[in-house]
């Protein structure tokens, strides 16, 4: 296949529709690419490139990717010695007259060769282009992750452009690697950013609820993830980690729960290896929860699993989520979120009355300004029939590995005294919903997003905020045997 030559006239290669408009919030949608379905090597990529693109907004991000080759193509040929470029015409050549600086005439210089972009850019390109705007519309979190990780996002997406619109690579996962190289390992999994990988494909598919499976369940994206099955799943795409919690008498009356991960497929088998210990312990005076290293999963961990066994009363806590109302958000957490009302702005998420935000006094302003959308949550945890006779103290061990449903977890046992944290500061993202998926039309590659604001009553986002143990400590499980053994405590 020959390649393209971004030149000003080459923009006519491509026909927009005459309808074409842009409506702020909407995702644009999935292009349909006339030709039979590709493969991950060059010449699947490449078939089929450049029929007919149908969809309005997509078209424009086409245009732009070609307007961006353009811009660079011009910027690096302008200005440094004063030249004005013109062209003859209608054959785009350097015009023959002299350019004027000055007093001092000047013949134009030779226009430089433009760059060549092959239909494989193009593709990688468009790919490119839908990624930020779905990320531009619906996810919140910018501004708290260039303060939080002292990054500059604008000048990620520019440099990530510079180079795929430079490289020539040869297939989707060098595109998908080279995604992850120069714009979301700089992130570090901040607000959930990332791209799935293979194994967290398939537990995707499995794990959340009908419109992520739409979302992911598609033919490109499966024939991109198709390459390495997961590994650890079963056939019937549950994922059991084994050995996931670990039980122990670490002194006389003194008992250790460790869990490694809050997999939501592991509450099931866990509970029956907790709940039976938790009954052997009832004349024990201390109890150790360990899940310092637990990376997350699912947010009912911990409440189903342990607490509603050692409760003797509800407890509640607080939380405030928002939105900046996006259209491919609300495709998840609107009216087919498994856990929604009828409609978007019934029983969920509401329009935000005006004034409503200048009572969050620790809200950033900036970040203010883009939410557009708000549920309030009080969330409660009742004390289960089978609740264990135990009246001793509770540790809670954590770190700063812990993040998601592992943070939810710290941020419940601090709203509602549950337990005394000890350890480090957690690594944030606790409270908040199921991170939100999307698949590149052209690739298949996929990643996730929290499309989430969720604050504190006073205005704290959870991702910057992160919690705070009530006893600092390196070596959390020696602190406690000490502050134990000390009786001070």
């Amino acid at each position: 296949m020959g390649h393209l030559k971004i030149a000003p006239k080459g923009i006519n290669a491509i026909t927009c529709q005459r309808n074409c408009r842009g409506v702020r919030g909407a995702p644009p949608p999935t292009p349909v690419i006339a030709g039979q379905a590709r493969n991950d090597g060059v010449d699947g990529v490449l078939e089929g490139a450049l029929a007919t693109v149908e969809g309005s907004i997509f078209m424009k991000i086409r245009i732009f990717g070609l307007l961006m080759a353009m811009f660079l193509v011009l910027a690096a040929c302008g200005g440094g010695d004063g030249y004005v470029n013109g062209y003859n015409g209608e054959s785009g050549e350097p015009g023959d007259s002299p350019q004027v600086h000055g007093t001092v005439p000047y013949l134009t210089p030779p226009e430089p060769e433009p760059p060549e972009v092959s239909p494989q850019q193009l593709l990688f390109l468009e790919d490119l282009e839908y990624m930020f705007y779905i990320l531009e519309h619906n996810f919140p979190l910018f501004g708290a992750a260039e303060r939080a990780l002292g990054i500059d996002v604008q000048a990620l997406k520019d440099n990530t452009r510079q180079r795929t619109l430079e490289s020539e690579w040869s297939s989707s996962r060098t595109f998908f690697s080279a995604l992850n190289n120069y714009f979301f390992n700089h992130f570090n999994f901040f607000g959930h950013l990332s791209l799935l990988n293979d194994f967290m494909y398939h537990l995707h598919l499995t794990s959340v609820g009908e419109a992520w499976v739409d979302v992911l369940d598609n033919p490109r994206s499966r024939q991109f993830y198709s390459n390495n099955p997961p590994g650890g799943m079963g056939d019937d795409g549950v994922w059991i980690v084994d050995g996931n919690v670990e039980v122990a008498r670490v002194a006389e009356g003194v008992a250790q729960i460790t869990i490694h991960s809050f997999s939501h497929h592991n509450m099931g088998p866990d509970k029956e290896i907790i709940l039976p210990f938790l009954q052997s312990i009832g004349d024990y005076e201390h109890l150790i929860i360990d899940i310092r290293g637990n990376g997350g999963g699912s947010s009912n961990f911990l409440p189903y699993v342990v607490m509603q066994y050692l409760i003797d009363e509800p407890i509640s806590y607080r939380s405030y989520s928002f939105t900046m109302g996006g259209e491919h958000v609300r495709r998840f957490y609107g009216e087919r979120h498994p856990w929604a009302g009828d409609d978007w702005d019934g029983d969920f998420f509401t329009p935000l009355p005006d004034g409503f935000l200048d009572r969050f006094s620790y809200m950033n302003p900036d970040d203010a300004r883009i939410l557009e959308y708000h549920w309030y949550s009080v969330s409660y945890i009742y004390p289960s029939d089978n609740r264990v006779d135990f009246n001793g103290k509770i540790w809670l061990l954590v770190d700063r590995r812990n993040f998601s449903a592992a943070d939810y977890a710290a941020v419940v046992t601090q709203q509602t005294g549950f337990a005394t944290i000890v350890g480090e500061p957690t690594g944030g993202a606790g409270i908040g919903w199921s991170p939100v998926v999307f698949a590149l039309p052209n690739t298949g590659i996929a990643g996730r997003f929290q499309g989430v604001y969720v604050t504190c009553p006073l205005g704290r986002n959870g991702y910057e905020y992160t919690v705070q143990p009530d006893i600092f400590a390196q070596g959390a499980f020696f602190a406690v045997m000490e502050l134990i053994n000390s009786g001070d405590y």
